[in-house]
């Protein structure tokens, strides 16, 4: 405890409205002294405040809900009511979540103070202390357990479907309607190849979407193509952050927003215990922790926790509500010494669930999908292999990928073929690329300088050289570097556009994922590293399954808890003369928990505004209107009839009563949206005063 800290509280309750101020202060004080010295009664109230028996009784009234609610403020950061609605939104509904926290104000557990102009939850640096170790209780707000031994399992989307959809598309070129649906004979080869999505077409219609909105894959005309840069970056990620780009593309219709979303994600799914499982629950609102710790705003929804399930990123613990993390998603602290492939002598190549997806692309390259089932079966022919050989692959380069992968020689007779088929694929060549052309006196310069060399393909003449398209950039660099000023090519859109006035097919911009380049923020939520049980925390909830505290009580005073120190109140109040409507009052108040001790009871109980009115109460509506406007603290619930006949609520924070014409009309901001609106009081059918403070 700091005495900043209990200034910044004093300072916070200092900026109470009058009313509110003086109301709060006579409920535990008393009457207070004329004149009034609002310093001198803070310094009364903490006084009060530091008297064992206060602190007890007031931590002897926190129930699991209340508990609930003060973790939630204690883990969150600047938590305002919008955080913990979001954070809390299983329990509570925005109105009855706005009642506990102004609950939890009146009975002195937390105070707010308004941060850049929104209103932010703090716990009182004079309890805190004691709320830490008695109250705060992370499984409350994360319920989860310890887990050991989880058995990895390979998700639905890995490595190896990746590596099968990329063969796919390279060696099959699947046709396309106009709309960009596949056709008929198409779509029956897909499912052919791929049976395990027969059950779940949609499933494997929204990867195929993803890889486009990513970029991976592409139309041309009227059939569906890949882009094989993008992929060789798509591989250097992580499995995980693989899986996640992938689930947030499927949703997501923008490329930038998916990688975003799935970078945040990652961040998120790094900062879980491995040896701990989460309800779906716990999941959401600890994405929600992260997410506030990097004060943004959560993009996330619960619908994204399911997804991860549902695909395999967490996997189900023993029948359980508990979830937790694939271990095959996890870095390994050993590297699999295992096969990776398995070829056989019938050109038949397998791949294994260990097998990554830098080390599948090449494979998918040179050899075609044949099967993708539980194990997926791919082949090696000369027409795939060719196309391996197109982008600058050797048999020699093939071969020894094959022994690294599958740990063995390769089959003789697969290894005389690799040559073979080589030796006919060079008899006749063909080479795509740019030509260029260079005057007699700077053939020399360019010929004798290694690095541009190294991006011509051939010297088809005495200054006429072919350079390959994928170098041509590196090629420009260097002659700008040499000081050679090179006029702009001409485009194939230009080119096209002189020609018979077509547009040339727009291929997408390969993506380079620019959101992963990001760092993870550093200020993730850090969770203890050893999360208490039940059973070995100090708790106050009498009346729950948690233990007492364990310190003993006073000598012949019996433990003091909820249920005793509500009768006791009870009692008090029974043996009071007092009318039914104060009697009434006492016990709302006592049930609110704002009483804590018998003396607070009194029978000069101070009348209590008005806070409803409704029907052709028209005078009533106006005037809980008017009281709520002259406290900034509160506001008022509106019931409404709608257009349709059916009930509109809002809680709005009035700001104005207007005459209109015959009519008043409330104008105000409506809560937690914050919308502008303005409303006739004559069809307004309920209205009821939400106050700040002591609200019973």
């Amino acid at each position: 405890m700091t005495d900043d800290r209990i200034a910044h509280w004093k300072s916070a309750l200092l900026k109470l409205p009058d009313s509110g101020f003086f109301e709060l202060m006579r409920n535990y004080l008393g009457e207070l002294k004329t004149p009034y010295n609002k310093h001198s009664i803070l310094e009364a109230l903490e006084a009060f405040l530091r008297r064992k028996t206060t602190r007890e009784r007031i931590l002897a009234l926190i129930d699991q809900e209340d508990a609930l609610v003060l973790t939630a403020i204690f883990y969150t950061p600047t938590p305002s009511h919008k955080k913990i609605h979001r954070l809390l939104t299983d329990r509570f509904k925005f109105l009855p979540l706005m009642h506990k926290l102004r609950n939890l104000q009146d009975r002195l557990l937390i105070y707010l103070d308004r941060v850049e102009g929104e209103e932010v939850f703090y716990l009182n640096p004079l309890l805190q202390e004691e709320l830490e170790e008695r109250v705060i209780h992370l499984p409350l707000l994360l319920p989860s357990i310890p887990v050991s031994q989880v058995h990895p399992e390979t998700p639905i989307l890995n490595d190896t479907l990746w590596a099968a959809i990329l063969s796919f598309v390279l060696h099959q070129e699947p046709s396309l309607k106009i709309d960009g649906s596949f056709r008929k004979q198409t779509e029956s080869k897909i499912f052919s190849t791929f049976p395990r999505f027969l059950a779940d077409k949609e499933g494997l219609y929204q990867i195929l979407k993803a890889l486009k909105r990513l970029g991976l894959v592409f139309q041309d005309e009227h059939t569906l193509k890949a882009h094989l840069s993008p992929w060789k970056e798509f591989s250097t990620l992580s499995p995980l952050d693989r899986i996640l780009l992938i689930l947030r593309a499927g949703k997501q219709s923008e490329r930038e927003l998916a990688c975003r979303e799935a970078h945040w994600l990652s961040g998120f799914l790094h900062s879980l215990s491995p040896e701990r499982a989460y309800t779906h629950t716990a999941l959401y609102r600890l994405a929600l922790l992260n997410a506030f710790q990097e004060e943004e705003e959560p993009p996330i929804e619960e619908s994204w926790i399911l997804d991860l399930c549902a695909h395999g990123v967490f996997i189900q613990w023993g029948g359980t509500e508990y979830w937790v993390l694939n271990p095959s998603l996890l870095p390994r602290s050993t590297l699999w010494s295992g096969p990776k492939a398995i070829l056989q002598p019938n050109f038949e190549l397998s791949l294994t669930p260990q097998i990554d997806l830098s080390e599948a692309l090449p494979l998918a390259i040179v050899c075609a999908v044949r099967r993708y089932d539980t194990y997926p079966l791919f082949e090696l022919t000369k027409t795939s292999y060719f196309r391996g050989l197109a982008l600058g692959l050797s048999a020699l380069r093939v071969e020894q990928l094959f022994q690294r992968l599958t740990q063995q020689e390769v089959p003789q007779n697969v290894s005389v073929q690799l040559k073979s088929w080589e030796t006919e694929y060079q008899s006749i060549s063909f080479t795509e690329g740019i030509l260029v052309q260079v005057d007699e006196n700077r053939r020399a310069t360019i010929e004798q300088h290694g690095r541009i060399k190294e991006c011509i393909h051939l010297c088809i003449a005495p200054g006429v050289y072919l350079v390959r398209k994928e170098k041509f950039e590196s090629f420009l660099r260097l002659l700008q570097e040499m000081g050679i000023t090179v006029p702009p090519p001409l485009s194939e859109e230009m080119l096209s556009g002189f020609n018979d006035g077509t547009e040339a097919s727009k291929l997408p911009p390969y993506l380079y994922f620019l959101p992963w380049n990001y760092p993870l923020a550093s200020n993730r939520l850090k969770l203890p590293e050893k999360i208490p049980g039940a059973s070995e925390r100090k708790g106050v909830f009498m009346d729950s399954h948690l233990p007492p505290h364990p310190s003993p009580s006073p000598q012949g005073r019996p433990f003091l808890s909820l249920s005793t120190i509500q009768a006791e109140l009870l009692d008090r109040l029974e043996a009071l003369d007092l009318s039914d409507e104060q009697r009434k009052e006492w016990e709302q108040k006592i049930l609110s928990k704002v009483v804590i001790d018998p003396d607070q009871i009194r029978p000069e109980l101070k009348r209590r505004e008005r806070t409803e009115a409704k029907g052709l109460d028209y005078a009533g509506k106006a005037i809980v209107i008017e009281q709520t406007i002259s406290s900034p603290s509160d506001y008022v619930e509106i019931l409404v009839r709608g257009q349709q006949g059916s009930p509109e609520r809002y809680i709005l924070r009035p700001q104005e009563l207007r005459k209109t014409g015959t009519d008043l009309v409330v104008c105000g901001v409506t809560l937690p949206e914050g919308i502008k609106r303005e409303i006739p009081i004559r069809k307004i059918s309920l209205v009821r005063r939400i106050k700040g403070f002591l609200v019973g």
